[in-house]
């Protein structure tokens, strides 16, 4: 049977910063741009083929979901690239297009502003305008708060833009997420995109605002402000006493789960864990703390955050098999334990195939204790060193990532070890040197490649549904386009892509394919 691939989880390089493009591709459609004759023997190379001749995408796209654009400068990129796979074309309403913002951070929101506004260059002597330029159908944020929202001008712009879109006609549908990424007083927000041979492809929030939701027991954990103060620094000034309190906005990253079958997806924008003992990291995988600033003001999400992924997406439960015998007079033969027919297979709590690194694999993030919790095949880190360049991913996390250094993680017991479970680690840049400096962390067998596309391959995902025993093997395939943003200073370079991960010119996949297994 052909291999296909329908669900595409894109990871847009923009540098030190965040953008996934999720998409559900109609593969009949892309077969129709391709040239008679040529057509690659799996739909599974349709889509990548189709990029390479540059064909457009246009009506492939059934339905996509875009998480953050980078900062400022990476707008236009993040555009470029909806565009050249199908999402968007010119002006005005975009039907197959939703939009979440993680968190009002510059490296994750400010890029957002380009699907918005696009930029008009001025004549001499003249000042740069904007115009209205796209409208994304829906829009998901983080419920407003005049405690806590951000008083950036390039939020109160963005802000701006979504206001004025939701009145237009067609207007983008603006929902606003609940603490704990809810949708209203118990349930979480689900965003659907689809099914996939009957399938459904759900993204299920589970934290925000400072809170997380325990879909077990209905309730909400919530976060303490770590380090809140009544006098903050801005520009160099301090605010007077009784100014507001300081929120780490990280904190209040919305957290989700992509589920497609057996397949399940983690983002957790800029939430930290501990980054010490108390996240299971020890020796040198754990933060050094002689080093200044070596704790930030976050607070550890990821700790209630593992229990409430465990609690909301549990293992799945053995039933007894009901099939009746053919032969009427045969013996009745004591019931056996199986999995439900139909449902996904999940061999334990919290699982997901693909974690893609918290606060782009900072030390204080990504704790043992949470790579316990979801024994993720595959670790996505977006990382880089442009435009404000913070040193990741550091090396105390891709050893945490690493099973031929970190062999086995420690449970949140502080007792039970599990094996390592990560088979690749992918980054999109990673620096060489930084800050006139080198940048000592090794990544060991991790693959740099630019824009880092992962897509499950549909047949295994049916299979996995199929099945009713353990066994059946869930196959995850990575590709990436190898491009990588321009230097940022004579103080910060970036590492060179691996050449033998580069195919030859005129190949379908400019980097890889690269397939990984799973076992369900």
């Amino acid at each position: 049977m052909p291999d296909s691939a329908s669900l595409e989880i894109h990871h847009i390089n923009v540098s030190q910063g965040d953008s996934v493009l999720i998409v559900i591709r109609d593969l009949d459609e892309v077969e129709k741009l391709l040239p008679p004759g040529s057509v690659p023997d799996d739909p599974i190379d349709y889509v990548p083929e189709a990029i390479r001749l540059k064909r457009d995408m246009s009506g492939t796209v059934k339905k996509a979901l875009l998480i953050d654009a980078g900062d400022t400068q990476f707008g236009g990129d993040v555009v470029g690239y909806l565009k050249q796979h199908g999402v968007v074309a010119g002006f005005g309403y975009q039907p197959l297009l939703e939009v979440l913002i993680s968190h009002p951070h510059q490296d994750h929101m400010a890029g957002i502003r380009s699907i918005f506004k696009q930029r008009v260059d001025p004549a001499k002597g003249r000042k740069v305008t904007y115009v209205d330029y796209m409208r994304p159908a829906v829009l998901y944020k983080e419920l407003p708060h005049k405690d806590t929202d951000p008083t950036s001008k390039t939020w109160k712009l963005l802000v701006e833009d979504i206001d004025k879109a939701t009145t237009a006609k067609p207007g983008t549908k603006l929902v606003h997420v609940l603490k704990g990424g809810r949708a209203d007083s118990r349930n979480p927000t689900k965003i659907n995109l689809g099914k996939i041979n009957g399938i459904s492809v759900d993204l299920t929030l589970i934290a925000s605002g400072q809170g997380v939701h325990n879909a077990q027991t209905g309730t909400i954990k919530e976060i303490a402000t770590v380090g809140a103060q009544t006098s903050t620094s801005t520009k160099g000034k301090k605010r007077k006493k009784g100014g507001k309190t300081k929120v780490d906005q990280n904190d209040r990253s919305i957290v989700g789960v992509l589920q497609y079958g057996s397949f399940r997806y983690f983002l957790g924008g800029d939430i930290a864990g501990n980054g010490g003992a108390a996240g299971g990291n020890f020796l040198d995988c754990a933060v050094d703390t002689s080093k200044k600033k070596s704790y930030s003001q976050h607070a550890n999400v990821e700790t209630d955050l593992g229990e409430a992924l465990e609690a909301s997406f549990p293992k799945t439960k053995l039933v007894p098999d009901t099939v009746t015998p053919t032969d009427p007079k045969a013996p009745k033969a004591p019931k056996r334990l199986i999995y439900p027919p139909g449902e996904p297979i999940f061999l334990h709590n919290g699982y997901a195939t693909v974690m893609k690194a918290n606060h782009h694999a900072s030390s204080s993030s990504c704790d043992i204790h949470l790579f316990g919790t979801l024994r993720p095949l595959l670790f996505i880190v977006n990382s880089g060193v442009k435009s404000r360049p913070h040193g990741h991913p550091t090396k105390e996390t891709i050893n945490r990532a690493t099973a031929s250094h970190t062999a086995k993680w420690q449970l949140r017991d502080g007792t039970t070890m599990v094996d390592n479970t990560v088979a690749q680690v992918y980054v999109t840049e990673c620096a060489e040197t930084y800050h006139g400096g080198e940048f000592d962390t090794d990544l060991y067998d991790g693959k740099i490649i630019g824009d880092i596309v992962v897509r499950p391959v549909d047949g295994t995902v049916t299979a996995c549904q199929d099945a009713i025993e353990s066994g059946t093997k869930l196959r995850v395939q990575v590709y990436g386009t190898g491009k990588q943003t321009a230097r940022f200073s004579n103080r910060n370079a970036l590492r060179d892509l691996d050449a033998r991960d580069v195919n030859a010119s005129g190949s379908t996949y400019p980097m890889g394919p690269w397939e990984h297994e799973d076992t369900h």
